[in-house]
């Protein structure tokens, strides 16, 4: 399973002492070394970081831990892939633009069924297992 961290301020705050321990669970501390992302947002728009690969030995969130960005809503996630490839169109959080907004999800586990819902227009990116041509993990 993978390991989520969610944040909600009132006032801006960096994120640099949640995300420093959660960065240590993905590959030092735990077992969550198969990708990591952090969204950040910033009015109606999102920051996103994103690594398929250990948050503990990223260079990349080594520099995020050292430039503290500050904002009101930011969600984090560390992977340990039970599904799907270790690609980056499988690390979470997911960002989506509708009706002029960046929407942010991450979960927990598999999403079982996906393949079966109807999507309309929208294609997914991500994939269960490596030669399946939809849904995430």
């Amino acid at each position: 399973m993978c390991e989520l961290l969610g944040m909600e301020c009132n006032v801006p705050t960096d994120i640099v002492f949640s995300f420093s321990g959660l960065a240590l669970r993905g590959g030092v501390r735990g077992p969550h070394a198969d990708g990591w992302g952090l969204a950040l947002y910033q009015g109606r728009s999102v920051r996103t970081f994103l690594e398929p690969a250990a948050a503990a030995k990223s260079p990349l969130a080594a520099f995020i831990r050292a430039n503290p960005i500050k904002t009101l809503l930011a969600i984090a996630h560390v992977r340990k892939r039970t599904r799907g490839p270790v690609t980056l169109a499988n690390t979470h959080p997911f960002v989506r633009e509708l009706w002029g907004r960046h929407f942010t999800f991450a979960h927990n586990g598999t999403v079982r069924g996906i393949d079966k819902q109807p999507r309309g227009r929208f294609t997914a990116i991500g994939r269960p297992t490596a030669n399946a041509p939809s849904a995430r993990s």
